[in-house]
C-alpha cells in the first residue's frame, strides 16, 4: 500500500524490524507483505479485541518482546500501545482507516512516540485545531500487486455489471447503536425518526448536527436516557458522541 510505502520506505530510512499489532484487522495480509517488500522484518502479534484503553496482560507481553523492535505498527489508533512504546522508547505508527475515530480523542494521543495517519481530512483538521500535533493525513492505500493477481484470471472478460460494490455496511446488530436505544419517550423517538428520515433524502446538509433541528434541549434530555461510561481516559465531548 503506497501510504505504508511512505511511512517506511522512504529514502534513507533504514531496513527496520517492525512489530505489528493485528487485532483481525482486514488489512493485515497486504500490510506484512507491502513491509517485507520494503525490506522490513515484520512479526505479528495478534490481540483479541478488548479494551483499547488498557490491557494489563496485553502490556506485560509486549513489553518483554518490544524491546527487540525499532517500531510498532496497528490499523487505527490504540491508546495503550502509546503508553508500551512510550516505556520502551519507540515509535509508534497508525494508520486510522474508521471515521468517527473515538480512540483519537484520548489523553495519550498528544505522546511524542505517536506517528498517527488519518484519511479523513476534516478529522485531521479538526483535531490539529484542538492541539493534537502527532496526528497527520494520509489517503488510504491498496495493495496494487494483490490485486492485479485477482483480476488477472478476468483480463479481456467484459464486465457483468454496471456498478459493484466491496465493504461493509456495517448495517448488523452491532452496529446499529440506534436500534438499542429503542426505549426512548414516544416524543423523543418520534422526533428522531423523523430527523434520520428526511436525512436519509436530503444529501450534502447536515440535518442532524443542525441547532435547530435537534436543539441543545432535546440533546440534554436524550442525556437522560442514554449514558455513557467514558473511565476518564477519553477528553470526548459527549454530545459529539451522541450525534454520531
Amino acid at each position: 500500500m503506497d501510504d505504508i510505502r511512505d511511512l517506511c520506505g522512504e529514502e534513507g530510512i533504514h531496513e527496520m524490524n517492525v512489530l505489528f499489532f493485528d487485532w483481525k484487522d482486514y488489512a493485515k495480509e497486504d500490510a506484512v507483505e507491502i513491509f517485507k517488500e520494503l525490506g522490513h522484518e515484520v512479526q505479528v502479534f495478534t490481540w483479541e479485541w478488548q479494551d483499547v484503553g488498557n490491557a494489563p496482560e496485553i502490556e506485560v507481553q509486549l513489553q518483554k518482546i518490544g524491546a527487540s523492535f525499532d517500531c510498532v505498527f496497528s490499523f487505527n489508533y490504540i491508546p495503550f500501545l502509546t503508553k508500551i512504546c512510550e516505556k520502551l522508547a519507540i515509535p509508534y505508527v497508525c494508520l486510522v482507516y474508521d471515521s468517527p475515530h473515538l480512540t483519537l480523542f484520548s489523553k495519550e494521543v498528544n505522546c511524542k512516540v505517536n506517528h498517527i495517519y488519518a484519511f479523513d481530512r476534516k478529522m485531521v483538521n479538526d483535531l490539529q485545531k484542538e492541539g493534537v500535533n502527532t496526528i497527520r493525513y494520509s489517503t488510504l492505500g491498496v495493495n496494487v500487486k494483490r490485486i492485479e493477481r485477482l483480476l488477472a484470471p478476468l483480463k479481456g472478460r467484459p464486465p457483468e455489471h454496471e456498478i459493484s460494490f466491496l465493504g461493509q455496511l456495517y448495517n448488523g446488530d452491532a452496529y446499529n447503536f440506534y436500534d438499542q436505544i429503542s426505549y426512548l419517550p414516544a416524543h423523543l423517538k418520534g422526533r428522531l425518526d423523523a430527523v434520520i428520515t428526511a436525512q436519509k433524502q436530503i444529501f450534502g446538509m447536515d440535518l442532524i448536527g443542525d441547532k435547530d433541528v435537534i436543539s441543545d434541549e432535546i440533546q440534554k434530555e436524550l442525556h437522560q436516557f442514554v449514558k455513557f461510561d467514558l473511565t476518564g481516559r477519553f477528553k470526548l465531548n459527549e454530545d459529539r458522541i451522541l450525534l454520531d
